[in-house]
């Protein structure tokens, strides 16, 4: 490595100026060490210095810093200069590395895409076209004006002949080539749809032709990398001032071929409203417009036939895209509006069509044919949904979604389920109380195609998801398919189910009863049905004098005023009530018979806890790491916080061995004596409780928050519910049956939020109805149910609600597999990094289901990528001006710093 001149020697050749000498010059005494050459300054005889190898700066620590890299890099690169000379030893391979090298240059491809432009006929492809040859004009331009500024000469170790276009060619910096490859990579990646090899095979071009002007000793490496930056920039610009038809006209009108009518010009669209009533089904678009082009098979034997073939090629093809993606809309592209048109051209620039699925086909009647569309909305199959909750409503959308017909069956007059709040406990339902908080914040918790607005909190009140569920339904004309105040009574096979799959469905409403038959049934009444009350678990409660009751009776605290309270349980409800009651009881007391560890709804920084813990990477780590490192790092966060084994919390098991108790409050009752933490009831009297550690209180009430249980009785033997456990694959199909048409939704309990493992289930649910995915043998999805059941039992504290637990994102990894959803992340990292790096690394959001595959969303992307903005919208109530100050020594200096340190150890060693 090359090292500074003596004292002596500075003062007198460099002006008191800091010289680093080139790795390229070798002294003759040690021919094969540039450190320990001394070579008097104006000596007679010495070879002149090259001018791009010698650095004189100020000998400051920027400047030592920017003179190693330099020798670290005039180093790297004249080691990878294999093939910069006659004699070199990878001299043979320099016909390949000029092939490769050739492939880069500029006047072909400049070539290239004006030849495409005067051939193709695709105004999409013009489009891409054109502004391809925009970049690389502005690509030539703007290499060839930073090489006139640096004018870095090309490197000494160059013994290849140069082809000089221009007089800014003899410099090195940048590298065109790699500038180049960069942009058209980019280019290629965002504009055409190809596999993920190819993307590959696209990113090791651009990588190797950048590479190999380094090893034909073209250019440094410093040339090579601020190329590849340059050109990556440069695309950014070129998609900033995009060309498009509405901003350069005149440019579009030189390419433009003669115009053709199209044999039909339609346009798929999710907004219906804007067709003034002209919507016209896919199967007679397509033979209306092949009748009119082949003639009907009437005329001759040739036209007939070859009609015939079309009509019969088209109707597959789009019963195959109404089977795979749902049904659409169709519009002339006369009759679209200008928003629509606007669309269109936006679609155009990204040179793809968008196709987005609609979540119904409403009929209206063809204005060419004047009659109904060809499908036959009586031959849709029918499904049964029992219950109108969250799971509910997610699920009535995932059969229109795929042109099912669904009936809901709602048992109470509104939709919600378990969040609506109501005075009085309803038979059969879940019931929460009045000021209770969801414990998922909304971006993990909302369904996938319809983000809950921004100034929504971040952890939403009961009437707040209520609000949002109505927005719901409203939007997505739910409500209409949901028969309120009707109780399923049976759902029976019916006697030909082994051929037909069908179920009949027996419901009562306003005292009549009703027998209808379905193709499929959905059940969606959850896990939160019957109130768990062990009372034959606590000795003595029957002779107990005060009240007790369950957490689902429970509505406000105000009936516990200056009463002496026992909170049985500390899972999420029995934590919150605790903390509730004591702000008006005398005194509560928290009994658990294991301990918890008590999470907290705000994390780092202030963001949703839930947002930090389930990002990909975060799986991803424990996953490959063991089972006590992960518990032992977040027990040590948790424990930063409070210390649980003080606070008498702490349990014997590890924090990832049960469900997480969330809760903002209870150490702060805990510690101003509002709350007391007691061991389990051993036993009550008449006024007292009588504890595991032999501490007696005396009590007035007791509230049990001992969980629910779950059982389907109107389901005629279909399935059998043993101490909340019940087999099913994936938690969804029971596995025995002759046809897959029944499926259970929510019956889970996750690592995070329901309502989206509930939509992704009916998505995946309905599509096996239709037969468009299958399920595999039946010997398989037992096997498959018996190692959950005892990964479970490994995993988790033997209890009954750890029947039914899933990991949030794994689970819904298996779900996407089933159904095609799952984001690739190799390929999004070729396309489209931004959006990868929001998928990989940020919070696993619903959203992140919607990319791609059976019902893909264009909206998708948006919301994944400006989800931190929703997060952080509601709590930007007061404007706050940010005055952080700068840290001493920035984080780039340091890294410079570090840099040059090792570059000196190595110049010594």
């Amino acid at each position: 490595m090359p090292s500074p001149r003596s004292g002596r020697e500075r003062r007198a050749g460099s002006g008191g100026r800091l010289e680093f000498l080139s790795l390229s010059q070798r002294g003759p005494a040690a021919p094969d060490s540039p450190s320990r050459r001394r070579e008097p300054a104006g000596a007679a005889g010495a070879a002149p210095l090259p001018e791009e190898d010698c650095m004189k700066l100020n000998p400051s620590f920027v400047g030592i810093a920017l003179s190693s890299l330099l020798a670290i890099d005039l180093w790297a690169s004249k080691r990878l200069g294999v093939c910069a000379g006659e004699g070199s030893a990878w001299g043979s391979a320099r016909p390949l590395m000029k092939v490769i090298e050739v492939s880069g240059h500029g006047i072909p491809w400049v070539l290239g895409t004006v030849y495409g432009l005067w051939h193709t006929d695709s105004p999409a492809a013009r489009e891409v076209l054109l502004n391809l040859l925009f970049a690389l004009l502005l690509d030539l331009l703007m290499v060839a004006v930073v090489k006139g500024l640096v004018k870095r000469p090309r490197p000494t170790h160059n013994k290849m002949d140069m082809f000089v276009t221009i007089s800014v060619d003899k410099y090195s910096f940048p590298s065109g080539h790699a500038t180049r490859a960069a942009l058209v990579c980019r280019f290629v990646l965002r504009h055409l749809v190809l596999a993920v090899p190819l993307r590959v095979l696209v990113v090791l071009w651009a990588l190797i032709v950048s590479v190999s002007r380094v090893m034909l000793g073209r250019h440094n490496m410093t040339d090579v990398l601020f190329g590849l930056l340059l050109g990556y920039a440069l695309y950014g610009v070129v998609e900033h001032c995009w060309l498009s038809p509405a901003t350069a006209p005149a440019l579009f009108a030189l390419w433009s071929p003669p115009p053709q009518r199209p044999l039909l010009s339609v346009l798929v669209t999710s907004k219906p409203g804007c067709s003034h009533d002209r919507t016209e089904e896919v199967l007679l678009h397509l033979s209306h417009g092949i009748s009119a082009r082949c003639g009907s098979p009437e005329q001759t034997p040739e036209k007939g036939k070859l009609r015939g073939s079309l009509h019969r090629g088209f109707i597959a093809t789009a019963e195959r895209w109404r089977a795979q993606r749902g049904p659409l809309y169709l519009l002339p592209s006369s009759s679209l509006c200008r928003a629509c048109k606007s669309q269109k051209l936006a679609d155009s620039r990204a040179g793809r069509v968008a196709l987005p699925v609609l979540p119904a086909l409403h009929s209206r009647a063809d204005p060419l044919l004047g009659r109904e569309p060809a499908v036959e909305r009586s031959m849709a199959k029918k499904v049964a949904i029992i219950g109108g909750g969250s799971s509910g409503l997610c699920a009535i959308k995932a059969c229109l979604q795929e042109g099912l017909q669904p009936v809901c069956f709602e048992r109470t007059g509104d939709i919600g389920g378990l969040w609506r709040f109501e005075e009085h406990p309803e038979d059969g339902r879940a019931s929460i109380y009045r000021s209770v908080i969801i414990n998922t914040s909304k971006e993990m918790m909302c369904f996938s195609d319809f983000p809950i607005p921004e100034d929504f909190p971040n952890y939403m009140h009961n009437s707040k998801i209520m609000e949002y569920f109505r927005m719901y339904a409203q939007h997505f004309d739910l409500l209409r398919h949901i028969r309120f105040r009707t109780s399923v009574c049976r759902v029976s096979k019916r006697p030909d189910f082994a051929s037909s799959g069908q179920w009949e469905v027996l419901t009562e409403s306003e005292g009549k009863q009703e027998a209808a038959v379905f193709d499929a049934v959905l059940v969606c009444s959850g896990h939160h049905t019957n109130a768990h009350l062990p009372l034959g678990s606590f000795p003595g409660i029957e002779k107990f004098k005060g009240r007790y009751l369950h957490s689902r009776d429970y509505k406000d605290a105000q009936a516990f005023r200056d009463k002496r309270v026992v909170v049985v349980g500390i899972g999420n409800s029995g934590s919150d009530l605790a903390v509730e009651i004591s702000q008006t009881a005398q005194q509560v007391f928290l009994s658990t018979r294991r301990g918890a560890w008590i999470f907290n709804r705000v994390g780092d920084q202030g963001y949703p806890i839930d947002t930090i813990l389930t990002t990909r990477l975060k799986t991803f780590l424990q996953g490959l790491l063991s089972s006590s490192i992960t518990c032992d790092f977040m027990e040590k966060k948790l424990n930063a916080r409070f210390d649980h084994s003080r606070y008498g919390l702490k349990p014997k098991h590890r924090v990832f061995q049960q469900h997480p108790t969330v809760n903002d409050d209870l150490p702060n009752r805990i510690i101003s004596g509002r709350v007391r933490v007691k061991p389990n009831v051993q036993e009550f009297t008449e006024t007292s409780a009588i504890f595991e550690d032999g501490t007696r209180e005396d009590v007035d009430v007791v509230v049990f928050a001992t969980g629910y249980s779950f059982s389907f009785p109107f389901l005629d033997g279909c399935v059998k519910v043993v101490e909340n456990e019940i087999p099913l694959y994936k938690f969804m199909f029971p596995p025995d049956l002759e046809k897959p048409t029944l499926a259970f939704i929510g019956l889970i309990q996750p690592l995070g939020a329901i309502m989206p493992i509930s939509e992704l289930q009916s998505r995946w649910a309905t599509r096996v109805f239709k037969g468009l995915n299958k399920l595999p043998l039946q010997h398989d999805m037992e096997a498959d149910i018996e190692q959950k059941k005892k990964a479970m039992a490994k995993r988790y504290v033997k209890s009954q609600r750890h029947t039914i637990q899933v990991d949030y994102i794994p689970y819904m990894d298996e779900l996407a597999c089933q159904l095609g959803v799952k984001p690739n992340l190799l390929s999004l990292f070729l396309t489209d990094p931004r959006l990868a790096m929001e998928v990989a690394f940020g919070p696993c959001t619903p959203y992140q289901y919607r990319l791609r595959g059976p019902g893909a969303w264009a909206g998708a992307r948006e919301a994944i990528l400006t989800q931190h903005q929703r997060i952080l919208k509601p709590l930007q109530t007061r404007l706050v001006e940010d005055s952080t100050s700068a840290p001493a020594m920035p984080l780039i200096f340091k890294l410079i710093g570090a840099v040059a340190i090792l570059a000196a150890v190595f110049a010594y060693l």
